[in-house]
């Protein structure tokens, strides 16, 4: 009876020595077309490893150790599931949900603006370009309207003619990214001019801008 007492408690005390998953997670658990994701994780004592069944950015394939506690960012592009395992058995999965699948090409972005009075330019929104769906470098940049615009991207500064597309040949920067519109000088005056509203204070919406972008895909 003593024997198996003692049998008892030693499995009671070596299951509590054993490296448990007190959390697994990823944010966000959804996206529209993949992009980054951020793992959090913790285990109990030790460390584990990581494995994802798509590919993903950095690699997870093989699967690679991880540290008992921290975070990890992965580039994702369609539906995955990432596994925690550890050495002595037990895992944990999270899955990423990528809503719908993502294809390179031309991208266009909608700029809606406000005008705050007549005497500056319009000041316009800024959209984002997925790098899951431009990968590679710029290759052009298309505007519809009326008035010549700047496209501020990757610390460039392009100009764009009225209804078309640069002014000067594109320089090397990748298509991925954030872009924002400016509309200087008395061009963008003249916009919010004609624009309702902005000369005796208040605001007013400026005209809508909608621009190309067209990557090269790899």
């Amino acid at each position: 009876m003593r024997k198996l007492i003692c049998i008892a408690l030693l499995a009671v005390i070596s299951f509590g020595c054993e490296p448990q998953i007190k959390y697994f997670n990823v944010q966000p658990a959804s996206t529209t077309c993949g992009g980054s994701v951020t793992l959090n994780w913790k285990i109990s004592v030790g460390v584990g490893e990581m494995s994802a069944d798509q590919p993903v950015i950095p690699s997870l394939s093989p699967a690679q150790p991880v540290n008992n506690q921290g975070s990890r960012i992965e580039q994702v592009s369609k539906t995955t599931k990432f596994k925690l395992s550890l050495p002595y058995g037990g895992e944990q999965t999270v899955t990423v949900t990528v809503n719908q699948p993502c294809t390179c090409g031309p991208q266009t972005l909608t700029f809606t603006g406000t005008c705050f009075n007549a005497n500056q330019g319009p000041t316009y929104t800024v959209q984002n370009v997925n790098a899951n769906v431009a990968p590679g470098n710029l290759t052009d940049l298309q505007s519809d309207a009326n008035f010549p615009v700047h496209v501020l991207h990757a610390g460039a500064d392009i100009a764009l003619n009225a209804g078309g597309g640069p002014i000067f040949p594109l320089p090397i920067v990748p298509a991925a990214g954030d872009y924002t519109i400016v509309v200087p000088g008395q061009v963008g005056q003249k916009v919010c001019a004609d624009a309702t509203g902005p000369v005796g204070g208040g605001t007013a919406p400026a005209p809508d801008v909608h621009l190309k972008v067209s990557p090269t895909c790899q």
